[in-house]
C-alpha cells in the first residue's frame, strides 16, 4: 500500500529492475496517482521488456523513453511531473 499524498504526478526510473517493478505495480495499484515510468531509449528499440511495458499501461501508467544525458529532453520529461522516484541501480547509472 503506498501512503496518501497530495502529490500526484509521479516519475519513476528504474522501475523495470527487480524492485523497481515491484515499486512501479505498487505506485499503479493506487489510481489516484498519475505514474510514469521512464525508460532508456535502448530499452524500448530492443523490445526487452515489451510485456512489463503493456503491463504498466494497462495498469494506466505511461511508459516513456528518455535519454537522462540529454538535458534538455530530461527537462522537458520532467515537466509537470511533482514526485520522482529512482531506483536505478549500478548499470543504469553508466
Amino acid at each position: 500500500m503506498v501512503a496518501k499524498t497530495n502529490f500526484k504526478k509521479i516519475a519513476v526510473f528504474g522501475g523495470t529492475g527487480n524492485l523497481g517493478t515491484t515499486i512501479s505495480k505498487a505506485l499503479l495499484a493506487d489510481k489516484t496517482l498519475n505514474v510514469t515510468i521512464f525508460t532508456r531509449n535502448d530499452t524500448i528499440q530492443k523490445g526487452e521488456k515489451k510485456s512489463l511495458f503493456e503491463e504498466f499501461t494497462t495498469a494506466g501508467g505511461h511508459v516513456k523513453p528518455v535519454d537522462t544525458s540529454n538535458l534538455q529532453e530530461l527537462s522537458e520529461a520532467l515537466r509537470g511531473i511533482e514526485v520522482v522516484v529512482s531506483i536505478v541501480g549500478g548499470p543504469g547509472l553508466e
